[in-house]
């Protein structure tokens, strides 16, 4: 399903272009477009999901996981975001430990930003309300004290949540496959193949090349082409 809702920044008719074109089947035609906004600078969780979308259909399951993850990054309670970006990650994700399974979607109830914001309020609200009580010592500046904390607690273990997330320096490998090696060059011996759509942590950068964490493997040396990083500061402050 697309989103068709059209915010203020978009450029509405390339965008809604855009949208007829994925509807007729015109995927690369549709891609185009969407990239175009894209390198306007737009970024929102309805451009990347549908170019999550679009990606699928072409085929390319590293790119479309990498845009269903910006797009749950910024919108972590859409539905529909969060049932492709399952669906797209098959079955990794049902070996999590349990815990972490029922825990992560209540760490991710409000988006990075939204957490940046509630949390500097219900802090700034805390100690406004515990200033009040140690200078009335009234019953209702103690129990506005005690909730604004609560709160405030609530939502900055969301927003840490986010922040070890963005720091994971997690990444997505967007071609076919990369040769994973025991080190920086083409001289290194061949370690690991790497296929598209897998999520990789990056632990060095070295030249044109990053060290990788493989998820349940070895550390390797990949090229920059064909790894994308899922977060930069950029995208996680707009």
């Amino acid at each position: 399903m697309l989103f068709l809702s059209i915010l203020l920044a978009f450029d509405a008719s390339t965008y809604n272009r855009a949208n007829t074109l994925f509807r007729s089947q015109k995927y690369e035609d549709a891609l185009s477009l969407y990239l175009k906004l894209e390198n306007q600078g737009l970024k929102n969780p309805y451009l990347e999901y549908n170019l999550g979308n679009t990606y699928y259909r072409l085929g390319q399951s590293g790119k479309a996981l990498l845009h269903y993850e910006r797009a749950y990054f910024l919108k972590p309670r859409d539905n529909d975001i969060r049932w492709n970006l399952y669906l797209i990650k098959g079955k990794t994700e049902r070996f999590e430990n349990p815990f972490i399974h029922i825990l992560k979607p209540l760490m991710h109830i409000l988006s990075f930003k939204e957490s940046v914001y509630l949390s500097s309020i219900f802090y700034f609200l805390s100690m406004i309300s515990l200033a009040g009580l140690i200078i009335y010592r009234g019953r209702i500046w103690q129990v506005s004290s005690y909730v604004f904390l609560v709160f405030f607690v609530f939502t900055f273990s969301i927003y840490s949540s986010w922040a070890a997330e963005i720091h994971k320096h997690t990444a997505v490998i967007t071609v076919n496959e990369v040769i994973g090696r025991a080190g920086p060059g083409e001289d290194y011996d061949e370690v690991a193949k790497i296929k598209d759509g897998e999520e990789v942590k990056i632990l060095e950068e070295k030249l044109h090349y990053y060290l990788v964490q493989i998820s349940n493997g070895p550390t390797v040396w990949v090229k920059k082409e064909g790894v994308e990083k899922i977060f930069s500061p950029l995208r996680t402050i707009q």
